[in-house]
């Protein structure tokens, strides 16, 4: 199998091809502190960005001519929900008036 040309998206975000077989593809992004979130994690779009990335890249190995491109000012292609948790940060405990 070619090695996969990388694109200005991926060359912005950093992210390299590592390996890809039918089926299969497996990607890495080195995060920059410019990907933190207003906490300094990694912003969840990054993360979003680098999955994408990889079911389009393992779907192009069986694929090949199902990924196509959208150019700009395009009808809607897509539609997205989420499921967050809420959990305590640590050192608050139960009954203290952080909440």
């Amino acid at each position: 199998m070619s090695k996969a040309v990388v694109s200005r998206a991926w060359a912005w975000l950093g992210i390299a091809d590592v390996s890809a077989e039918d089926g299969v593809a497996v990607v890495e992004m080195t995060p920059s502190e410019d990907m933190a979130n207003s906490m300094g994690f990694v912003h969840g779009g990054m993360i979003s960005a680098l999955a994408d990335s990889a079911m389009g890249r393992s779907l192009r190995t069986i694929k090949p001519d199902v990924v196509r491109s959208m150019s700009p000012g395009g009808r809607l292609v897509a539609t997205a929900s989420g499921t967050f948790a809420i959990t305590r940060e640590k050192g608050i405990t139960e009954g203290s008036d952080a909440d």
